[in-house]
């Protein structure tokens, strides 16, 4: 009524509405509402359009209050709008009814529901404290029966022999599992001891710091730990690459880091002997720079003319001993190196070679050592690292004892295939370097003479190409043989590889120092003798090698980036596996190394230059195989440490190059300079030291003359001592590394003797306590006998009783 007031108030017809009988006596016309789309009455089905006076077009001709004239039109129009509200509310309201009855039978039903959820719950609730209270109950009456049955034992067991045992046994693992709780407690104070003294030594080192800054106030103690620190940092200087080796360990495994260590190796035996020819050098320099300082710039082929055989001023004997020296300390050190190695090898113990090769690795991961997060992921992958090659040796192996007789035929016959095939290329490479230095001059007649530098770089060209050659094509005959192992895989590569390049350093060398001696005809526009091209030839070949090898594996490395970078889509998938970089191979450094030794090696008697250059060529060989492994190629598959496999090729290395320097010391190099004269006539003349005598036989008369020839004499026994010597201490080597096998295998015995014996003394005392038990039993049945006798005969006794007493009864 409020809100229909406020109506009518809004449209100006507040005034006409009065409540009364005027109001009520007049008909209330239906009100309108909408149907499908057709007016209807909203108090019955009756269409508007026939009602009486209603227009045919089906419109109402009832008129809003608005539109009324009169009064009484007025309160008509409002009745049958208060009615039409009415009956549409009483629409509502019985609609609002109905719904809220049935949301009130859902609820009851939920409710229903709820209830007997909780009631069902509540059950389970009962039945499992029910149960709770029953299983406390059995314990009460378990704890209950086992101390009725402990002071059962303790009254009544005392004096039996089983119990006995059981007791002494019991209280034997009593105190083993204490001893054992005592060693872990001692073990752990050790390490918490030890963990204190690192944690102090740190404190130490950063206080030596502050000392050392304060350097004033430096203490006595200050002054020693600054002392100790500076040796430290010594130490590591003149043991370079420690830190790059580190990493390589840490990141690749041992056996990478072996061969990182070779190369550490062999730079820092180059020093001593570089050092020596830096002096020859010097003096060479000095010397010839006072008596010649007119043509000191001189050129001849690629070098100064003085780095040359041909004008060496140094004295004919102390460049004699300089050689002997190199190929005498080569020796001594690599006989040295093969020692220690072999050492290594024969002192390590079948445990670590086949048994046990797990629980070193696994259970040594923690290290006390550690101090910061990075140490520590370090040990983690190294660990993990050493247990995948383990896990994938076993695996072949388990594969390999799978094979039928036709697979393991089949494999044989690639293999013999690929061997022979390896030999072939090994001898085609040797004859086409053999035949291109033999006829490297006829081969420069044919260069015009403008470009004659060009056609003296033709043999070491060849010489590139066919070394680049060669271990691709032996590469991919080894990976044709199908070796099971990786580690088995390198070693075949790695020994074909090192006889090819050895094989190519001696037809070299032997086809340059044949040349010189049977006076072929050599460029003497370029050169003064025969000698100085060799040398040139030799030294040339080494630094042909250490370049283009380095530059080859450069230009791949971009050329595979470059197009990864700027090729399509389609061509990354169908080239993909071209484009990924190649595995790092030790096999291809290692024997590249020995080669270029080599080389090096057999150039420092005609061209001393190159022995002061050795160490230099080294550094730079190890920063750049590190580059290699970390950057241009991929990680390697095999990463075992083949120690002893670099060290016999570095045997063989320098027992081929002794044998080419033993050849040089004992030819004669006249160097002969043949010139014209102003009349036109040929001069020959004789240059450099060994002119008349060979580098040996001068050695041998410069002694005889200082009256101590007696050392020429002991030289070939001095050779063969040193060989038994090798031999000897090889021979300790394996026999102290058999003692200390059988001192292991003692322990172990000894260790396994006394345990027979506590298990022997535990089964005596078991015995003991049965022997003991079974005349008890003996005892027990013979008393049991006569118990049963006498309760026989007191039975017949009574009997005899109840018979009397039953015949006296009346």
């Amino acid at each position: 009524a409020g809100r229909l007031q406020s109506r009518l108030d809004k449209q100006g017809l507040s005034s006409g509405f009065k409540a009364g009988p005027d109001v009520t006596s007049q008909p209330i016309p239906p009100a309108r509402g909408r149907a499908g789309g057709i007016e209807t009455d909203m108090l019955g089905d009756i269409p508007m359009a026939q009602l009486p006076g209603t227009p045919s077009t089906g419109r109402s001709a009832i008129k809003s209050p608005g539109e009324a004239t009169s009064p009484t039109e007025k309160q008509a129009l409002i009745g049958s709008y208060v009615g039409g509200f009415s009956n549409a509310f009483l629409d509502d309201y019985e609609k609002s009814q109905k719904y809220k009855s049935l949301v009130g039978k859902r609820q009851k039903l939920l409710q229903a529901q709820v209830d007997a959820f909780q009631e069902r719950v509540k059950e389970k609730m009962e039945k499992y404290k029910k149960r709770i209270s029953d299983l406390r109950k059995n314990e009460e009456n378990l704890m209950e029966e086992n101390e009725r049955l402990r002071k059962l034992l303790e009254n009544t067991g005392k004096d039996h022999e089983d119990f006995q045992v059981f007791a002494m046994e019991l209280k034997h693992k009593q105190m083993a599992r204490r001893s054992a709780e005592e060693r872990r407690r001692i073990e752990r104070n050790q390490m918490r001891q030890e963990l204190v003294e690192d944690v102090g030594r740190y404190e130490a080192k950063f206080v030596d710091e502050m000392l050392y800054d304060n350097e004033n106030d430096l203490s006595e103690a200050g002054c020693v730990h600054v002392w100790s620190h500076r040796c430290n940092v010594f130490w590591t200087f003149v043991t370079p690459f420690k830190d790059d080796i580190a990493q390589i360990s840490v990141r690749y495994g041992t056996g990478m880091a072996a061969y990182f260590e070779f190369y550490r190796y062999m730079f820092v035996n180059t020093i001593l002997f570089v050092c020596g020819w830096l002096f020859v050098f010097l003096y060479q320099v000095i010397q010839f720079g006072i008596s010649n300082s007119g043509i000191f710039y001189n050129i001849q082929g690629f070098y100064p003319i003085w780095f040359y055989y041909s004008s060496l001023t140094v004295p004919d004997l102390i460049y004699a001993l300089s050689i002997a020296f190199t190929v005498g300390y080569l020796v001594v050190s690599v006989t040295f190196r093969l020692l220690s190695e072999h050492r290594r090898l024969v002192s390590q113990s079948d445990s670590e070679r086949v048994l046990l090769r797990y629980s070193p690795v696994a259970l040594n991961v923690w290290d006390y050592r550690s101090v910061s997060r990075t140490e520590v992921n370090n040990a983690l992958q190294l660990t993990s690292l050493h247990l995948k090659e383990m896990l994938e040796e076993d695996e072949l192996a388990d594969s390999i004892a799978s094979r039928t007789s036709w697979e393991k035929f089949w494999l044989t016959a690639r293999k013999v295939v690929g061997f022979v095939l390896n030999v072939l290329v090994i001898l085609v490479s040797s004859l086409i370097v053999i035949g291109v230095y033999y006829y490297k001059n006829a081969i420069v007649t044919f260069v015009p003479k403008d470009y004659e530098i060009f056609g003296e770089l033709v043999a070491p060209t060849v010489l590139s190409f066919v070394k680049a050659v060669f271990p691709m094509l032996t590469i991919i005959i080894t990976e044709f043989e199908m070796h099971d192992e990786a580690g088995v895989l390198l070693q075949h590569q790695m020994w074909r590889l090192f006889a090819g390049k050895q094989t190519f350093v001696i037809a070299l060398v032997a086809v340059n120092f044949n040349s010189v001696i049977t006076g072929n005809d050599f460029d003497d526009q370029t050169y003064v003798c025969q000698e100085d091209e060799v040398g040139s030839v030799l030294f040339n070949a080494a630094l042909i090698e250490f370049f283009t090898s380095k530059m080859a594996l450069l230009a791949t490395y971009y050329l595979k980036e470059l197009f990864k970078s700027e090729a399509c889509g389609c061509c990354k998938n169908c080239c993909g596996s071209m484009l990924d970089h190649e595995e790092f191979r030790a096999s291809e450094g290692i024997v590249d190394l020995m080669y270029f030794q080599s080389l090096v090696w057999t150039s420092i008697p005609l061209f001393p230059f190159g022995g002061i250059l050795c160490s230099l060529f080294l550094f730079f060989n190890f920063k750049f195989e590190k580059v290699t492994l970390t950057t241009l190629r991929g990680a390697p598959r095999a990463t075992k440490n083949l120690g002893m496999v670099f060290v016999t090729f570095l045997v063989f290395s320098v027992t081929s190059v002794t044998f080419i320097f033993f050849w040089f010391m004992h030819t004669r190099w006249r160097c002969e300079h043949t010139s014209v004269d102003d009349q036109n006539q040929k001069q020959t003349q004789q240059l450099g030291m060994f002119q008349d005598l060979s580098p040996s036989e001068l050695i041998f008369e410069k002694l005889n003359q200082a009256k101590v020839g007696f050392i020429t004499w002991a030289t070939p026994y001095v050779f063969f001592s040193i060989a038994f010597l090798v031999m000897y201490f090889m021979k300790r080597n394996e026999k102290h590394g058999q003692e200390e096998k059988f001192e292991e295998v003692h322990k172990a015995d000894t260790k396994e003797i006394a345990a027979l014996r506590k298990k022997l003394k535990r089964q005596a005392i078991t015995l003991d306590v049965l022997s003991k038990n079974h005349k008890d039993l003996k005892r027990t049945e013979a008393k049991m006998e006569e118990t049963k006798k006498w309760k026989a005969e007191r039975i017949a006794t009574l009997r005899k009783r109840a018979e009397q007493l039953k015949n006296k009864m009346p």
